[in-house]
């Protein structure tokens, strides 16, 4: 039931304009045609995903890796690297923090958004000050910006919480060459409210090396924007991107890069990120990539602007 289960979501996600190639939406491939290899985690892998698939078309140049990660209610942020073994069929993920300039090519939120958490930013600094003067025993009680409850609470947890029964969290892919150089970074930022009542509010960014590191430049081939699903229980944001290069390893050979990014916010505060990162083209399979997530907008601390 559950590899049903898996190859329809796989198909879902070749139907919504994950195709290897990149470019605009088109039909999936027959069954016949693809082949779902389930990885595994290698023994000196530092993250266990939740689910690692390496999806190939007998008819495409390229490969999809889906992955999915239900964050731990202990992690604000991780910078997970995840390099796959085609013929052993494993992978290795490391994880490490997020720099500033991943988070750097997120951009700006919306004025009225930055406005906001920058007053609840300053509400939790006062409530934190007025726990600290009243017992300083009980300086646990409000935890720091970004650190957890114990998950047991319920509908308390994560480094999502921004305030009781508000939350949220960016998740970006990075698309690297060999030798770790960013090519190419798709991030989308997700606020949602829990409680019940789970109403999802996003912006979205793309970010193509112009040039990278070793010289090469990467461009936006397109976008999709699917809106927001609101449940009762969680809320899903959807955001897909392709990237293509004609000058990798060598001229006039084409190279692309699709992501597709999931965030589902539950209203207990806990989040997960899935998606798809598919290489196509060129020396396809000396790409990586990155699942990224960090919590706070950066210059959340600095003045508004005058």
């Amino acid at each position: 039931m559950k590899k049903i289960f898996a190859l329809l979501t796989i198909i879902t996600f070749l139907v919504a304009g994950t195709a290897f190639a990149g470019g605009k939406e088109k039909e999936p491939p027959p069954k016949s045609d693809i082949e779902i290899q389930v990885l595994q985690p290698a023994p000196d892998s530092e993250v266990i995903l939740d689910e690692v698939l390496l999806i190939k078309s007998k008819h495409e140049q390229g490969d999809l890796i889906k992955w999915e990660y239900n964050v731990p209610h202990d992690e604000s942020e991780a910078d997970i690297e995840v390099i796959v073994d085609r013929e052993k069929g494993t992978y290795k993920a490391t994880k490490g923090p997020v720099s500033e300039e991943v988070k750097s090519r997120a951009g700006d939120l919306p004025p009225e958004m930055m406005e906001r958490f920058r007053e609840l930013y300053r509400q939790r600094e006062c409530e934190q000050e007025q726990l600290n003067q009243k017992a300083p025993e009980k300086l646990n009680q409000i935890e720091d910006i970004g650190s957890p409850r114990a998950a047991h609470t319920g509908y308390h947890s994560s480094g999502a919480k921004v305030v009781d029964g508000e939350y949220a969290q960016y998740a970006a892919v990075i698309t690297k060459d060999l030798v770790g150089v960013d090519l190419a970074q798709t991030t989308q930022w997700l606020h949602w409210y829990g409680m019940g009542w789970n109403q999802g509010y996003r912006s979205v960014w793309t970010w193509p090396a112009q040039p990278s590191w070793i010289g090469t430049w990467w461009y936006v081939g397109g976008t999709t924007d699917y809106p927001i699903t609101n449940g009762s229980s969680y809320c899903t944001s959807r955001w897909y991107a392709w990237y293509y290069n004609y000058d990798w390893l060598r001229n006039n050979l084409r190279t692309t890069a699709t992501h597709n990014i999931y965030i589902y916010g539950y209203w207990s505060g806990g989040f997960k990120i899935e998606g798809t990162s598919a290489h196509a083209g060129e020396s396809y399979g000396l790409l990586r990539y990155n699942v990224i997530h960090w919590f706070w907008p950066e210059c959340m601390t600095c003045p508004p602007p005058i």
